[in-house]
């Protein structure tokens, strides 16, 4: 028979059951302590992300209503500009102003237009 009673192999078992009991639980309260970290990191996430989202929304309201006023202001400028009385002696000036004649990249070339525009401009028929 061997060396050991029945009493030193359950003395054993019970000692090795005992520490696989202990490890399962620090294991598991581990698992629960990262888990409750993910948790607080993601919400902290959740709440930057919607403040950063709220300050979005709240810039571009801002930008799109400058950009109205400006675009109002622009309007009354050319339509202002529009009605205007014309000259009638040069009504080309008038043309020149109601059509942008700068030097633009175009795929057309209107090098011969702008010239023409810009001739009668200056000497109207």
């Amino acid at each position: 028979p061997s060396g050991f009673a029945k009493e030193e192999v359950k003395d054993i078992a019970d000692d090795e059951n005992n520490a696989l009991r202990v490890w399962e639980r620090e294991h598991m309260q581990q698992i629960q302590e990262k888990d409750a970290e993910e948790h607080s990191s993601i919400s902290a996430r959740e709440n930057d992300a919607r403040s950063e989202l709220e300050q979005f929304y709240e810039e571009r309201k801002k930008r799109v209503e400058l950009t109205k006023e400006e675009n109002k202001v622009a309007e009354q400028t050319f339509i202002a500009d529009r009605d205007a009385p014309v000259d009638a002696k040069n009504l080309w000036d008038r043309v020149t102003q109601l059509v942008d004649v700068s030097k633009q990249e175009t795929k057309a070339d209107v090098s011969r237009f702008r010239s023409l525009l810009l001739q009668l401009k200056h000497h109207p028929i």
